[in-house]
């Protein structure tokens, strides 16, 4: 069973497990296997420890299984570890999504609608851990997603509200200058280009 060998505790056989998984994820059918359980172990016991050469293998194997057509093995794994009873799991999952975000398999605001009534739990958590994660989500997702996101936290505390509002704002100010510093480098190329003299036979020294 593979989520045995992925659940060792041994830190060398368990990044030797996950790069076997990885492996295995670059050919997945996922018309051959449910990897439902697979992936929840992975998350749990991967993810969750934070060892970064493991919990980088296994973000790599996810994604190689989004890729082939298992999102909804990976979608239904992540809303299990939300709901965990283990806080680190919980956090696993989080940033699993916006892995997922910020690699471009998770595209748009209706990709993460199956998470966000669970996240909005998570941001009334009774630990600050798990409520800062959740709020971490917006604030990362907003900048993939935009004004789409600003719906979803309207049953979150007035405090979180306003932190998020504020930093939503802070967001498009950001880039509203990003791009009017762009525009106004093209502009600066253009005008520079316009005075500069045309050359001519007459200006070419032998």
């Amino acid at each position: 069973d593979m989520r045995k060998f992925l659940a060792d505790a041994n830190p060398g056989a368990q990044e030797k497990a996950v790069e076997a998984f990885k492996a295995f994820a670059e050919n997945y059918d996922p018309f051959k296997y449910d990897v439902r359980d697979v992936l929840k172990t992975l998350i749990d016991k991967a993810i969750a420890p934070g060892k970064p050469a493991i919990k980088k293998l296994a973000n790599e194997a996810i994604c190689s299984v989004f890729e082939k057509g298992g999102s909804m093995f990976i979608t239904d794994a992540i809303v299990d570890c939300l709901n965990h009873k283990n806080q680190k799991t919980v956090c696993a999952a989080v940033q699993v999504i916006l892995e997922l975000l910020q690699n471009q398999k998770l595209k748009g605001f209706n990709s993460l609608k199956p998470f966000l009534p669970h996240i909005e739990k998570l941001a009334a958590s009774n630990t600050s851990t798990t409520r800062t994660e959740a709020l971490g989500f917006y604030k990362e997702a907003y900048r993939f997603v935009g004004r789409a996101l600003q719906g979803s936290i309207s049953k979150l505390k007035k405090t979180q509200q306003d932190e998020l509002q504020a930093h939503f704002n802070s967001t498009n100010d950001s880039t509203n200058n990003d791009k009017m510093e762009i525009e106004g480098d093209k502009s600066q190329q253009k005008n520079s280009s316009q005075t500069q003299p045309k050359s001519s036979e007459n200006n070419n020294i032998d």
